[in-house]
């Protein structure tokens, strides 16, 4: 169980979780991110699951990682891809992320996520398909 975060270029910042990964993990690392954000005036965030097998914890710890998302101290203008995230793992991001007001687009391809993280239009769809719509 273990992430690490790290800037990458100007204006991103990646989450890369490996082993097994769960909520406590997740809002561990999701609130050091925001802050990280927030200090550097990043605005794009990757966050990685592809060497991660996710877990659940149960509703309390779904809902503390959802309530710390929210009043994360994300900068305006924040998106979040996840990349390689199971759909346990992308819904919960996703409905904080509409709470917040914060961009959230899971994908499979790399390259995908940061071209739409940059604002570079997709030549094809590689999205993972989307909870909210």
């Amino acid at each position: 169980m273990g992430h690490r975060i790290e800037r990458s270029g100007g204006q991103m910042v990646r989450v890369t979780y490996f082993g097994e990964v769960g909520f406590g993990e997740r809002t561990e690392a999701i609130q050091s991110a925001a802050s990280l954000m927030a200090q550097a005036g990043c605005h794009q965030l990757l966050v990685d699951f592809s060497n991660a097998r996710v877990f659940e914890e149960g509703q309390t710890a779904r809902a503390d990682y959802l309530a710390r998302m929210i009043v994360a101290p994300w900068p305006d203008h924040t998106r979040i891809a996840p990349l390689n995230a199971p759909q346990s793992a992308l819904f919960p991001g996703q409905i904080g992320g509409a709470v917040r007001g914060i961009e959230v687009r899971g994908f499979f391809v790399e390259r995908e996520a940061i071209d739409w993280l940059v604002g570079i239009a997709p030549t094809r769809d590689q999205s993972a398909p989307s909870a909210l719509g």
